[in-house]
């Protein structure tokens, strides 16, 4: 049966065409296309995070208040590398779990070797920072999965 995909410049065949495209786009490739877009902005974000901390390693070393400064952006790396290894990690599963704790101590200690290679103090306020940011991730999960 023809359903006017020979017939490009008809109504018919242009309907049909759009019908393939809405159903391909609604499927698991929408969801495959949001994870990538996730898991290469937070694998960004993260790089960028660990260069401002090497770059400006002196500066961080400089002041308690840097110091603070410095363990604050070792903290944004811990919760963009925690995003990135969730995103990884929900792509390649069959069934849809969350991060468990060893991914989370895993985070949190590849983000405590970054803030002490800037000044052991940074340590502190990367593991404070951590912990609310910890909260917030496990706050957002609950009210969206409360929402599903």
């Amino acid at each position: 049966k023809d359903h006017g995909a020979g017939r490009r410049g008809t109504e018919r065949g242009r309907a049909w065409c759009v019908s393939r495209v809405v159903r391909w786009e609604g499927g698991a490739m929408a969801k495959l296309a949001g994870l990538t877009g996730s898991v290469i902005l937070s694998f960004l974000l993260a790089c960028m995070c660990v260069g401002a901390l090497q770059f400006y390693k002196d500066s961080f070393a400089a002041s308690a208040g840097m110091q603070t400064a410095g363990g604050v952006v070792a903290g944004l790396f811990f919760f963009f590398l925690l995003i990135l290894l969730s995103g990884i990690s929900d792509a390649f599963s069959r069934n849809r779990s969350s991060t468990g704790w060893p991914t989370v101590l895993v985070c949190l200690g590849a983000a405590e070797w970054a803030a002490s290679s800037v000044h052991p103090a940074c340590c502190t306020s990367c593991g404070v920072t951590s912990l609310l940011l910890t909260g917030y991730l496990q706050y957002c999960s609950e009210a969206l999965s409360k929402a599903r």
